[in-house]
């Protein structure tokens, strides 16, 4: 429910990209200019780099990495008002960036990708070898006939 929210962002996933990060850009710089004016240039730089960093990257990226699919359908709504009023920059950046790398899902893994994947967990012992076989088995299921999967009768 929450991902369907959050459907129509996704589908343009580079522009909110680019907004998202024109956004921390902009916010980033203007705490360092303020901070500067305020507390002097070097002091103003330690603290604006410290707020920045905790504030802005740390604490972010842990709640985040937690609840992802909660925190963006619930702020879902700030997202489309920077979406459209950055919409000038953030679009023809987002279009030619989209031009030299294409826009292909770069999270979307291959059958021997995914089973390699697979290996990895087991070694690290986040999958156990039956787990493991049962997840390959379930990536080739499509090439399987009846005959390959039954079991000889006398």
């Amino acid at each position: 429910m929450l991902a369907k929210k959050l459907l129509p962002l996704r589908k343009k996933g580079l522009q909110l990209l680019v907004t998202i990060l024109f956004g921390c850009a902009v916010t980033n710089s203007g705490i360092s200019i303020l901070l500067a004016e305020a507390e002097g240039n070097i002091s103003g730089f330690f603290i604006s780099t410290a707020l920045t960093l905790i504030l802005g990257e740390i604490l972010p990226q842990a709640v985040s990495n937690r609840y992802p699919l909660q925190i963006g359908a619930y702020t879902r709504y700030l997202l489309y008002f920077f979406y459209y009023a950055m919409f000038i920059v953030a679009f023809p950046v987002s279009a030619i960036i989209g031009k030299i790398l294409g826009d292909g899902e770069s999270t979307l893994l291959s059958k021997s990708r995914m089973k390699r994947m697979f290996e990895m967990y087991e070694k690290q012992q986040m999958l156990n070898s039956d787990e493991r076989k049962i997840l390959q088995a379930a990536l080739d299921l499509k090439s399987k006939t009846l005959k390959d999967v039954m079991t000889p009768i006398g």
